[in-house]
């Protein structure tokens, strides 16, 4: 039997005020044009994809508990976003983090 995968997505989600305004220019830009979706913090939630990647549906839970040990270890920090670009129904911008990221994600 062939083993079944879904496709997971790591993400960031943004500050309670970028969220909002995020969510605020999709309601704008739904009115404006054809959209496949409004970000409304429920269903769609505004964020920035990391990594995608296809997991053994039978290996899902361990997946997300690793990476929630992972997410306990990391620091806040800042990104910028800059370059904005859309392609097939979606928004691109470039992402700077700011400042340096040093902490052991494994040990």
């Amino acid at each position: 039997m062939p083993t079944e995968f879904k496709s997971c997505n790591i993400v960031l989600f943004p500050s309670a005020a970028v969220e909002h305004q995020a969510i605020e220019w999709s309601i704008s830009l739904s009115k404006r044009f054809k959209t496949r979706y409004v970000l409304d913090a429920q269903m769609y939630h505004p964020h920035i994809t990391l990594y995608q990647a296809h997991y053994p549906t039978n290996s899902i839970e361990k997946a997300q508990a690793v990476l929630a040990e992972v997410t306990k270890k990391v620091p806040q920090f800042e990104i910028t976003m800059h370059n904005f670009s859309a392609l097939s129904g979606f928004i691109f911008y470039d992402a700077t983090k700011l400042g340096c990221l040093k902490t052991p994600f494994l040990g």
